[in-house]
């Protein structure tokens, strides 16, 4: 096992047979290379399994959690962060596409300087591969300007948790549990 990364990224997957490939490779692309992936397969009934164990034998980043009974996306969030090392989370959805390769780098580089809770980052909708809208929702929050209040809709605020990464001091220090 390697050691402790910086990052752990936690992707929830359901019947993402004809995703999950391209989404990890997405990840394996960043130029930032600190990181940890957590799959949890949520009892998918296509060949997601059969496809997360061929990526899994090349990929030490990889941890594989595969639920014993259909939890949903929240509960298997939790699955993952519970097994997470890193010192940041970021969750994906295993349909999700990194367009940028500097992606997790920038967001850590913000983090460590600012010493933020979260930030927030770019993100693109798509609709038949092409682009419909973009927002650059490249904000930062930290404890001295922001309310934990205040924190708590900034974080499930448009876009949400999929274009965002968290402290696990954060997670960890206010308790947040998904539902399922």
């Amino acid at each position: 096992m390697m050691s402790k990364p910086m990052l752990s990224v936690i992707i929830p997957i359901y019947n993402a047979d004809k995703f999950i490939e391209r989404t990890i490779n997405n990840i394996q692309e960043q130029s930032f290379e600190d990181y940890e992936i957590i799959c949890v397969n949520d009892c998918s009934t296509d060949n997601t399994l059969e496809t997360l164990y061929k990526i899994a034998e090349n990929n030490p980043r990889l941890v594989l959690v595969n639920n014993i009974e259909n939890l949903g996306a929240g509960l298997s969030r939790n699955a993952g962060f519970d097994l997470s090392r890193g010192k940041y989370i970021l969750f994906l959805d295993a349909d999700d596409e990194i367009i940028n390769n500097n992606m997790f780098g920038e967001m850590v580089s913000e983090l460590e300087r600012g010493q933020y809770d979260f930030v927030k980052g770019l993100f693109v909708f798509s609709q038949n591969g092409k682009e419909v809208q973009i927002r650059n929702y490249a904000n930062h929050f930290s404890s001295a300007r922001v309310s934990i209040s205040n924190k708590y809709k900034l974080l499930l605020s448009p876009p949400s948790l999929w274009v965002c990464m968290i402290s696990k001091r954060f997670i960890l220090e206010n308790n947040i549990r998904f539902n399922s």
